[in-house]
């Protein structure tokens, strides 16, 4: 109740007040009338003007209207309210208004031909404060059997009206049984006795059991009445719109809108529903989205409820769990990558890519290039690898052949991985003589080569060999290139592989180098003790320092037990 303080005044003020309408007062505790609503309840509180009263309705008033404390009337009219504040009655004019019409429901109505009805049988669920009066605007035909309808007017102590069309279903007095019966999705069948007319006993012959009232339909059951079988129409209709809970989302700008379901939780409905944007946009913004979200169910019946999208602020960067360190393909064919990349983002999208600018696509050779995963926001990772390519002029399946022809020769079944190592490194140094002359690009295309045909290479031919064979045997291989300073000050350069002599799990790396040296020594597993040693007595009878020099720090960890002597004096070592 509003409340304000004021003076004895000529002059009418106007104020409004829970339950009342306009109102004017004559003094500082009560107004001079109120108007309140039929059927709506009040309490003398209400009309207090001043915080600090006690009010409570009292006399032949409260003995008429009110209990517990509440007052309320149902029928239009003027009152008199007594009133007692601070232990003295005072009385206000209560003027009661009807200002809503009666609410109401039809029913589905089925009678024998010739049964009249009065209107109000006709409806259910009537609400309203004051009395009701009922009339047929459109009256029934009652003697004519068939459906029609019909309207019924209810209209209230002040002349409110609501008007109610009903169906009918007139029935001969010679049938048995209703013709059909509408039913509200999800309700339950009618039990014989609502079906079967004029006092018959009758039973079920369909097995009702299996229909499924959720769903909209029409279903022919069969009924035993007395001995004999009628058939009446089961019509299940959906005339309620669904409802739900709908709740905002986030979405990161540039993202694609995901379904509109996310929105909805909560769904009310007995059958099944679709879930729709109406007119959203395909792609997120940076700025709040507005969208509608219409949810429709098996008759058409539609609830649109609006909601929005607000953006998520993505600072993360992608993550590029696995990728491939070589991108192996021939010149002219198409890169095989990104089936084996894995990358994850925290908005659940990154969009993957192969940044080839530094490759050569026309020429054979082996190129660094950077696989790349970016978020809708623009954040992202890139992550090196290698491009290899090859010249189609050898291809994988004769590399192969002549892999497989050579461990024909120099493998056996009870080789130990060291014995297999040995033997490859024996066949390369004694196959392949060495020559200056060679294109460090391809080193499938070389290794054929210089294994089956020219029989000579320099250094990449012996590496080329070393790597395109054990990769057959399925052991790791990286190619080692001498320390660039080291190389430019004797003004040559070289180059072997380090293998695994261990296991993924737990690698072993040691230097191989098939190259035909002076020192005619074995080099085929040996550590950076042994490669140290060797690079010194090479010098002392060559002046040719720097042979086995690499930067460490750019390759796995050389393991440090000496699995064979190379022949070499203690004072190399040092």
């Amino acid at each position: 109740m509003f409340r304000k303080k004021t003076i004895f005044s000529l002059v009418v003020f106007v104020i409004f007040v829970s339950g009342f309408g306009a109102c004017s007062f004559f003094n500082n505790f009560l107004p001079e009338n109120a108007v309140v609503e039929a059927g709506n309840t009040f309490t003398a509180d209400e009309f207090l003007l001043e915080e600090g009263h006690t009010a409570y309705f009292s006399g032949d008033f409260a003995a008429k209207y009110v209990k517990d404390g509440k007052a309320v009337i149902n029928h239009i009219g003027d009152y008199t309210a007594q009133i007692t504040i601070d232990k003295k009655e005072y009385t206000v004019p209560v003027h009661v208004e009807d200002s809503k019409a009666p609410k109401a429901k039809a029913l589905q109505i089925t009678i024998p031909v010739g049964t009249m009805l009065l209107p109000e049988q006709c409806v259910t669920d009537v609400k309203d404060a004051t009395s009701i009066t009922y009339e047929f605007i459109s009256v029934p035909d009652f003697f004519n059997v068939g459906k029609s309808t019909a309207v019924v007017r209810l209209t209230d102590e002040a002349f409110n009206k609501t008007d109610v069309e009903i169906d009918l279903n007139i029935i001969s007095t010679g049938d048995c049984l209703l013709k059909e019966y509408v039913l509200e999705a999800g309700g339950k069948i009618p039990d014989e006795k609502e079906l079967v007319l004029f006092g018959k006993t009758g039973k079920f012959v369909t097995d009702i059991s299996v229909i499924n009232t959720s769903l909209v339909g029409e279903y022919s059951l069969l009924m035993n009445i007395e001995g004999n079988e009628y058939s009446t129409h089961l019509v299940i209709v959906d005339t309620i719109p669904p409802t739900a809970t709908v709740e905002p989302q986030y979405a990161y700008p540039g993202q694609a809108l995901p379904e509109a379901a996310s929105f909805v939780k909560d769904i009310k409905d007995v059958g099944p529903v679709s879930i729709s944007y109406e007119n959203a946009p395909e792609i997120m913004t940076d700025e709040k989205l507005n969208v509608k979200i219409a949810i429709e169910d098996q008759s058409g019946n539609k609830t649109v409820y609006e909601s929005y999208f607000e953006p998520a602020l993505d600072n993360e960067v992608p993550v590029i769990n696995s990728y491939p360190e070589e991108i192996v393909a021939d010149l002219g064919t198409q890169l095989i990558w990104r089936a084996l990349v894995d990358a994850s983002d925290n908005s659940g999208y990154c969009e993957l890519s192969l940044d080839t600018s530094t490759v050569n696509l026309d020429y054979a050779g082996t190129y660094t290039a950077y696989i790349v995963a970016k978020d809708y926001a623009g954040n992202e990772t890139r992550q090196k690898t290698s491009v290899i390519l090859h010249d189609a002029s050898v291809t994988k399946e004769m590399m192969d052949k002549l892999c497989e022809d050579i461990f024909a020769e120099i493998l056996t079944d009870d080789m130990s991985k060291y014995e297999v190592i040995k033997a490859v490194w024996k066949y390369i140094n004694s196959n392949i003589s060495y020559t200056t002359a060679g294109v460090h690009d391809d080193t499938r295309r070389e290794a054929y080569l210089a294994l089956k045909s020219r029989k000579s290479g320099d250094c990449f031919s012996y590496c080329a060999s070393a790597i395109e064979l054990f990769s057959r045997l399925g052991i790791d291989t990286i190619m080692v290139v001498r320390d660039p300073v080291c190389a430019a000050k004797i003004r040559a350069n070289h180059m072997w592989v380090i293998v695994n002599y261990g296991t993924e799990e737990e690698p072993l790396w040691y230097h191989f180098d098939a190259v035909v040296t002076k020192l005619r020594k074995q080099t085929y597993l040996m550590t950076n003790r042994q490669l140290k040693a060797f690079t010194n007595k090479y010098n002392e009878l060559f002046n040719r320092d720097y042979f086995y020099t690499f930067d460490e720090s750019l390759y796995p960890e050389i393991a440090t037990e000496e699995l064979y002597d190379i022949g070499l004096d203690a004072k190399y070592y040092e």
